[in-house]
C-alpha cells in the first residue's frame, strides 16, 4: 500500500481473484477465515458518468493510486473512496440516463471501517480512513464556496469528537487534500481545476490549525485565570464557553482577548447571583 507499484499489485490481486479469497489465522486453538478484499471485485468494469470520468471505477481508482500520497492512511483512503459505487441503493441514473452514485461516500466510509477492522488494522487508522472516505465529496463541493461554508465544516468537525487535538484535525485535512487531488487527477478535471484544488487544500489546512478542538488549544489556561479570582468551578464553566466562542469566530484565540472575555463572563455570573 505504500510502495511505488501499489496500483499494479492491487490490480493483479483483484484481477487474479486473490482479493476475493480468504486468509486464515489461529487463535486459542481455533482457526478463523478472514476475507481479503472481496469488496473490490465489483468495481471492475463499473461505468461512471463520462462527462466527469474517462475510466470505470476500478481503473479510476488505480490511476488515483498512482497519483496519490504514499502514506498508509492516504493509500487506503484512495483505494476505498469509491468502493460503494455501483452497489444497490447507491447506483442510480440521472435525467440523461447516465450513472450516478449519490451517497457513495457515506456508504463507503462504513465499508472502509468494516474492512480495516476485519483486517485488524489499528482503530485509529481505520477511523481516519473512514473519515477521509466519508468527507471526500465535500472537499470538491466547497472549493468555490465562501469561507464561511468552510468554517462551518471545520467547526462541525472540531465538535464531532473525532479528533483529540487541533493538530490531528489539521493532519486529517492535509490527508483529505491529498486524497481529493489524486481523485481529481483520475477524472476529466482541467489543470486549472487541479490548481484551484491545491490552493483550496492549502487554505483548508491553514484554517484547520486555527480552529481549537480542546480547551488546551486555547491561548489561555485555567492556571492563567486562577490569579484573577476564578475558582475551580468557575474554570470548569468558563473554559468551554471560551472554546465555543473561539470556534464560532466570536473571539480571537488571543490571550488578552480571552482574558477580557473570561472576566466579563465572571462579572455576569456574579450579577446573576445578586439578582
Amino acid at each position: 500500500m505504500v510502495g511505488v507499484a501499489v496500483d499494479k499489485g492491487l490490480d493483479l490481486m483483484v484481477q487474479s481473484g486473490l482479493a476475493s479469497q480468504s486468509c486464515h489465522y489461529k487463535e486459542q486453538g481455533k482457526e478463523f477465515k478472514v476475507p481479503i478484499l472481496p469488496e473490490l471485485e465489483h468495481m471492475i468494469g463499473m461505468s461512471q458518468n463520462p462527462e466527469f470520468h474517462p475510466f470505470d471505477v476500478w481503473e479510476h481508482t488505480l490511476v488515483a493510486l498512482r497519483s496519490g500520497d504514499r502514506s498508509l492512511p492516504a493509500s487506503w483512503a484512495i483505494l476505498l473512496h469509491d468502493v460503494a459505487k455501483g452497489l444497490d441503493g447507491i447506483r442510480g441514473t440521472n435525467e440523461k440516463g447516465e450513472p450516478t452514485d449519490h451517497g457513495h461516500e457515506e456508504k463507503g466510509a462504513q465499508m472502509a471501517l468494516k474492512i480495516l477492522t476485519r483486517l485488524r488494522f489499528p482503530k485509529a487508522l481505520a477511523e481516519r480512513v473512514s473519515w477521509l472516505v466519508g468527507n471526500h465529496m465535500r472537499f470538491g463541493a466547497n472549493i468555490d464556496a465562501p469561507d464561511d461554508v468552510t468554517w462551518r465544516w471545520l467547526r462541525k468537525c472540531a465538535r464531532s469528537g473525532e479528533f483529540r487535538e487541533n493538530k490531528l484535525m489539521a493532519e486529517a485535512f492535509k490527508q483529505l487534500t491529498n486524497l481529493c487531488i489524486a481523485d481529481m487527477v483520475a477524472t476529466t478535471a482541467s489543470k486549472q481545476e487541479l490548481i484551484s484544488a491545491q490552493m483550496y487544500g492549502s487554505k483548508l489546512v491553514t484554517m484547520a490549525y486555527r480552529v481549537p478542538i480542546h480547551t488546551m488549544d486555547l491561548n489561555i489556561s485555567g492556571k492563567d485565570l486562577l490569579p484573577l479570582g476564578f475558582a475551580k468551578e468557575d474554570l470548569e464553566a468558563v473554559m468551554p464557553v471560551l472554546l465555543r466562542r473561539v470556534q464560532d469566530g466570536e473571539l480571537k484565540n488571543d490571550y488578552a482577548v480571552l482574558e477580557k472575555a473570561a472576566q466579563t463572563w465572571k462579572v455576569r455570573q456574579q450579577n446573576k447571583h445578586k439578582v
